[in-house]
């Protein structure tokens, strides 16, 4: 099978296309997940696939993931895109189809097109809605097709009884199933491929209830900080990201794209323009912060022209591609410290821990949300568990914030003005 693997990555990402997933996804994709690929077949057979080198990739990055040298996330990458590229080489179609064990539930081959063509047809690209979305979608298919109702057959009471018989198991992701219901009646509608005869557009669910998310204890903070190994590259850069989401609450989509004129290390602050709201912000840096960052910057971070702070540090040296890279890292220490998982929490939770301690130290709610760079007061109440007699409504400057405040306050060196340092020592 004389294939040049340049193109059958090509098929592959033709195929992501034609799908309607995001043009960064296919990036992603063929750059950081498959150019390394291409390279080791052109080293090893001409740049030629070769069923047996993609299988012996994949174990290596297993093994790489068993001695704890990669995220558990990053291997998963990995191993969807080898049996990507070794599904369309075989057969001519990549297989998207996620592996049984992974994949509660799995329509036929006809509804699952469905699936694809409903999402595309109203313009969902980006990958976490439309796998949500979609997850919903299958879970309606396979209800139906356990019942014994065709597809034909289905009517708007179907959808009812479905939505009746998840709303116990899916109380907080009632409004995403809705959503997905929404979808796909509309679509079955317009083909004439159902009896459907209500527009459930029409219909709104009801608001799910405020609560709140959890984040890191002070405690857990520090057995994850501590699990990192900084005598490694790896380890230097995973510090200085977590120490940097913990005492400034960026998002992860900031610190992933965080460049070198982003800080300015004599005034020791931060300044960006956030990804999600596309609003400035500037952040003080603590000692702590500066240091790890400079550490990295100085003894970790290879040389090269990007401006981006952090980087993926293996062959080839790259932007990160995703700020769920960071998801990633922040698993492989919690595991490494034995910090419980829990339901909802990942690393945009630092943040959530960064706004908890600000409003235990008694910082008002206006600074508290200038700070993490919300426009309402209203975003912040997800965010916090605190007690309501610290906080008061009313707006006040950053010379207000305690940022000497916090677990990692033993470290803080003021200097002779009562500041912070001119720069990283």
């Amino acid at each position: 099978m004389n294939q040049l693997m340049k193109d059958v990555v090509d098929g592959v990402t033709a195929q992501l296309a034609s799908y309607g997933v995001a043009p960064e996804t296919q990036r992603h994709y063929k750059v950081d997940l498959c150019g390394p690929i291409i390279k080791l077949c052109a080293e090893e057979c001409n740049g030629y696939y070769c069923k047996d080198v993609l299988e012996r990739y994949r174990e290596n990055f297993r093994a790489r993931h068993e001695r704890g040298e990669i995220s558990y996330l990053y291997f998963v990458n990995v191993d969807r895109v080898v049996r990507l590229l070794i599904s369309f080489a075989e057969t001519g179609t990549a297989n998207f189809a996620r592996r049984a064990r992974k994949r509660k539930y799995v329509p036929s081959p006809e509804n699952e097109q469905i699936v694809w063509k409903t999402l595309n047809a109203n313009k969902v690209t980006s990958m976490g809605p439309r796998r949500d979305l979609g997850a919903v979608m299958r879970h309606f298919f396979c209800f139906i097709e356990q019942q014994g109702i065709e597809l034909s057959a289905v009517k708007t009471d179907t959808f009812f009884h479905f939505m009746d018989n998840i709303s116990t198991t899916h109380k907080g992701s009632m409004d995403t199933a809705f959503r997905a219901l929404k979808y796909l009646s509309a679509y079955l509608k317009e083909n004439h491929l159902a009896q459907i005869q209500l527009n459930l557009s029409l219909l709104s669910a009801r608001g799910r209830s405020s609560h709140i998310i959890p984040s890191f204890t002070h405690e857990e903070i520090e057995k994850i900080v501590s699990s990192i190994d900084t005598t490694t590259p790896f380890g230097k850069r995973d510090l200085a990201i977590i120490l940097l989401a913990f005492n400034t609450g960026l998002r992860a989509s900031d610190i992933a794209h965080l460049r070198f004129e982003d800080v300015d290390w004599k005034k020791g602050i931060v300044s960006v323009v956030q990804k999600k709201t596309t609003t400035p912000i500037t952040l003080p840096l603590n000692n702590v912060v500066m240091n790890a960052l400079a550490d990295y910057i100085l003894e970790a971070r290879p040389k090269c022209e990007f401006r981006e702070i952090f980087l993926v540090l293996t062959l080839p040296i790259r932007k990160l591609s995703s700020p769920n890279a960071l998801n990633g890292i922040l698993e492989k220490y919690r595991k490494l410290a034995g910090v419980p998982k829990k339901p909802g929490r990942a690393f945009h939770s630092l943040r959530r821990s960064f706004a908890t301690e600000l409003s235990v130290e008694g910082v008002p709610l206006g600074t508290i949300s200038e700070m993490m760079g919300h426009k309402s007061l209203q975003s912040d109440k997800q965010y916090l568990s605190y007690d309501t007699s610290h906080i008061s409504l009313c707006a006040a400057d950053f010379s207000d914030v305690p940022i000497i405040a916090g677990i990692y306050a033993k470290y803080f060196i003021p200097n002779q003005e009562g500041g912070v340092c001119d720069a990283p020592v």
